[in-house]
C-alpha cells in the first residue's frame, strides 16, 4: 500500500442504527456481512498452504507453472542440508520465482 493501488466497495443497505438489531460496541464496525474469496493459490504438492513460489518447465511437475509452498518447494528441489546446513539443488531443469498474487 504505497499509493499504486485502488480499493472499491459497495454499499448495498444503508439504514439507521437500531439498539436491539445491531451489535452495540464501536469496535463491530465498520460491520462487514460479504467477503470477496482470498484469491491466493494454494501449493500443488500439499493443497494445504498458500503457495509463495512457482516454478515453470518443472521436468517433476505435470503442470506449468507449477504453485509451491516453502517446505514443499524445499523438498522437491533442493537436497537434504549438510553438517554445515548447506542445501544444494536437487536438479536445474527448471526456472523459479516469486509467487504474488
Amino acid at each position: 500500500h504505497s499509493g499504486g493501488c485502488a480499493h472499491y466497495m459497495q454499499f448495498t443497505a444503508v439504514r439507521l442504527w437500531h439498539p436491539r438489531l445491531d451489535p452495540k460496541p464501536l469496535a463491530a464496525y465498520p460491520y462487514l456481512d460479504y467477503r470477496i474469496k482470498s484469491r491466493m493459490k494454494k501449493c500443488d504438492i500439499c493443497v494445504v498452504r498458500n503457495a509463495v513460489c512457482l516454478t515453470y518447465d518443472d521436468v517433476l511437475c505435470y503442470d506449468n507453472p507449477s504453485f509451491f509452498c516453502e517446505p514443499c518447494y524445499m523438498q522437491l528441489h533442493y537436497t537434504v542440508p549438510d553438517e554445515n546446513g548447506y542445501a544444494a539443488l536437487a536438479y536445474e531443469q527448471f526456472n523459479a520465482e516469486q509467487y504474488v498474487p
